[in-house]
């Protein structure tokens, strides 16, 4: 029965591998005559835990998509002299929703690696797949392409785009997306920075007053103040010539259910494997498209 489950499921992310305790890259390695510890993969950690203000909403259970009303503009006042009549200005209302959209890792081991290996290879798989769920996650909640179940990321939905060549340098850049922000009346506070590595190599080396003379001696990243001011979030899922401008509260992500796990002993039992299927039912969107810049960098 739980295979038949597996099988209806239309997934965005799958990782299907087999584990054995003949193949040393495919679990055999688990396998020595003496075993101290594990060591494990390096991993870039969660971008949900890394941007704590992000508005969690966790979904009642039985419950499937939600809507959440918005104020897309609102009314106007005017100025009216002594017995004119006011023109009544309305406001404009609009809704975000979010669906329930599932990411899945399956793994399958055998049973004599089970039996064999130390650490336990169902422990570390586990994990290893808990952490691959996590990395699809802050993926799409980036750069999700809302096709098929996959979420539409954040770079998709950003209300402005701030690109390098069009200012005088790095600083330029920056400064021109915290001013796009604060023109759209985006709260100051709770916002961050998100780059990749080789933009935070930048920031750390280029300097206030151009991208090569560095006679004025101030670089663009005071690691006291941050960016601007602006809390910097470094993650290797930013993809390459891209910054973002966030305002946490307004990107919501919505999850129906924890993370969960399923072992299913029975369904390969024949050729002596146990499958392990780890999935998470999530969703993302913006209150307001102005709370994300993106910026288009050089390099």
């Amino acid at each position: 029965a739980a295979s038949d489950v597996y099988k209806r499921q239309a997934l965005p992310f799958v990782i299907e591998k087999t584990a054995l305790a003949g193949v040393l890259g495919a679990g055999g390695a688990l396998t020595p005559d003496v075993h101290t510890s594990l060591i494990d993969a390096l991993l870039a950690p969660s971008l949900l835990t890394q941007l704590p203000a992000l508005t969690r909403i966790s979904v009642p259970r039985g419950q499937g998509s939600i809507i959440i009303p918005r104020v897309n503009s609102t009314s106007t006042a005017a100025w009216i002299g002594e017995g004119n009549a006011a023109s009544p200005v309305d406001p404009v209302f609009g809704q975000i929703q979010l669906t329930p959209r599932n990411a899945m890792v399956y793994c399958r081991f055998s049973r004599l690696l089970l039996q064999t290996s130390s650490p336990a290879i169902d422990g570390i798989l586990q994990t290893d797949m808990a952490s691959a769920l996590s990395a699809a996650i802050d993926t799409a909640l980036l750069s999700g392409a809302g096709v098929g179940n996959e979420p539409t990321g954040i770079i998709a939905q950003a209300g402005a785009t701030v690109t390098e060549s069009e200012q005088a340098n790095l600083w330029a850049t920056l400064s021109a997306a915290v001013t796009s922000m604060d023109a759209a009346n985006v709260p100051q506070d709770q916002r961050a920075w998100l780059v990749n590595p080789a933009t935070a190599g930048r920031l750390r080396t280029e300097f206030v007053q151009n991208n090569s003379d560095a006679s004025d001696g101030t670089p663009i990243l005071a690691p006291s103040t941050g960016l601007l001011g602006i809390r910097l979030v470094v993650h290797s899922a930013m993809p390459t010539t891209t910054a973002l401008l966030i305002h946490q509260p307004d990107i919501v992500v919505a999850s129906w259910g924890t993370m969960s796990a399923v072992i299913d002993p029975y369904s390969q039992a024949e050729s002596g494997l146990i499958r392990i299927v780890i999935s998470q039912v999530i969703d993302i969107a913006l209150r307001h498209t102005a709370s994300v810049i993106k910026l288009t960098l050089s390099s």
